[in-house]
């Protein structure tokens, strides 16, 4: 990651280009979308962690967590934010994840940003944050979301019909 290019040199490259497909294949290290498996993959080396006990530290669902770490799925900003604890990430280090994943980094003068830095920064669980996000009226870090099953889904569709006849 270190020998990015800046984003205004590869703005100038596209702005006097005439082939664009050329300047995409010769630039192709540049565009996030492989970045993000590639630096999940650094993290785990660095962090001497597995997919597994990240994935478990974040609250994801295991398939999806596993998606994730090989490209298949691009994770929510939230989820993302739940990996940064997977990995025990510092706030710094968590914006760095997110511009990986296109989405904006950590912002301290945004009041839920602010507490999520605050606990990455101090060590925290995503457990222990979502409870200090609750105590302090933010909106909890959704980890995934539950699917009703289908048969619900139906007797709550034959409810319905019946209350309305």
């Amino acid at each position: 990651m270190d020998g990015e290019k800046e984003t205004s040199k590869l703005l100038h490259e596209l702005k006097k280009a005439t082939n664009l497909r050329q300047v995409l294949d010769e630039n192709e290290a540049e565009f996030k979308s492989s970045e993000m498996v590639t630096y999940l993959k650094e993290l785990l080396v660095e962090k001497k962690l597995t997919k597994a006990s990240v994935i478990r530290a974040a609250r994801l669902h295991e398939t999806y967590g596993y998606q994730i770490f090989s490209g298949v799925r691009r994770p929510s900003r939230d989820r993302t934010i739940a990996l940064s604890f997977g990995f025990k990430l510092s706030g710094h280090e968590a914006s760095r994840l997110l511009k990986y994943t296109e989405y904006p980094p950590l912002y301290a003068k945004n009041r839920r940003d602010a507490i999520i830095i605050f606990a990455l920064d101090h060590g925290y669980t995503l457990d222990q944050t979502n409870d200090s996000l609750y105590d302090l009226e933010e909106a909890l870090i959704e980890t995934f979301k539950e699917e009703k099953p289908l048969i619900q889904i139906n007797l709550e569709i034959r409810y319905n019909k019946e209350r309305l006849t």
